[in-house]
């Protein structure tokens, strides 16, 4: 079972772990995050989310506590009710493994019944298929595509707008 709590700076330690490969952490942020991913770049991530009203990060933690998943909440509509859902993150040795069927459900029930939200949406990219796979089960469903070509890599990307209503995911 997986619990979410509040980021720590600490959780940064492990977090960076979880990404060894340039492309892949393209994927995961879209060059959003300061390349190459490391303690200073999560910090960094934590002082804005921390001077941002309307977004917090959130670590998704094993039962012994330890962190083994990683999300932002962002752009916190509260007369809308809706909140986006980035940078998530699974520790990789647990890929393959629902972990992230079970943080994405735990951050729906967050979002849902703590928050009182009535709406998620999220950014994946198409070439990201196994994130895109787990979001549709998680009831997410398609809402729009987007092709934008990224400079810092020097391609093109497709990207999937997703949404997941309340009473419908």
């Amino acid at each position: 079972m997986i619990r979410l709590r509040p980021y720590k700076t600490k959780d940064a330690y492990e977090i960076v772990k979880w990404i060894s490969q340039r492309e892949e952490f393209f994927l995961w942020c879209a060059d959003l995050i300061d390349y190459p991913f490391n303690i200073e770049s999560m910090n960094k991530l934590n002082t804005e989310f921390d001077k941002d009203d309307m977004g917090w990060l959130v670590t998704g933690i094993d039962n012994s506590g330890r962190p083994i998943g990683f999300a932002a909440l962002s752009k916190a509509d509260f007369e809308k009710n809706n909140i986006h859902l980035g940078f998530v993150l699974i520790n990789s040795s647990l890929r393959g493994k629902r972990i992230g069927i079970e943080l994405i459900e735990a951050v729906k029930r967050y979002c849902y019944d703590i928050l009182h939200f009535d709406s998620i949406t999220l950014k994946v990219f198409a070439d990201n298929a196994a994130a895109a796979k787990c979001y549709l089960s998680c009831g997410f469903k398609e809402t729009s595509r987007e092709t934008r070509y990224f400079e810092s890599i020097g391609k093109e990307y497709e990207g999937i707008s997703m949404q997941c209503l309340k009473n419908k995911g």
